[in-house]
């Protein structure tokens, strides 16, 4: 099912307050079940935004991703081990420049 931005979340909570809940679940196009899951989220906290999700942060930034894909493909013979130090103030591992490169589309 796809993401449901947060201006139509917050457009279902205005709806719910004059309309019935079966038709605004046909009007926004949204099942019944995501429908109760937004008004519910709204009504324990407040707001209709998602939740921070679990895991790991990001050791570079998009940005740097790229740097890191123009240096690869400037020098297309480096290996990893090579563009490993290609940030010093953002150390990453052999394995991590693998990921972002072959993400990229750059593999070998």
């Amino acid at each position: 099912m796809p993401k449901i931005q947060t201006q139509t979340k917050v457009l279902i909570i205005k709806s719910l307050k004059t309309k019935s809940p079966a038709e605004v679940a046909d009007i926004f196009n949204v099942s019944k079940l995501q429908k109760e899951r937004i008004r519910k989220r709204f009504e324990e906290t407040g707001e209709v935004h998602d939740r921070p999700r679990s895991g790991r942060p990001r050791k570079t930034t998009v940005r740097e991703d790229r740097l890191l894909v123009q240096q690869s493909r400037a020098s297309p013979f480096s290996t990893a081990a090579e563009l490993h130090n290609w940030s010093p103030e953002t150390p990453v591992s052999t394995r991590t420049v693998c990921r972002i490169l072959s993400r990229s589309g750059l593999n070998g």
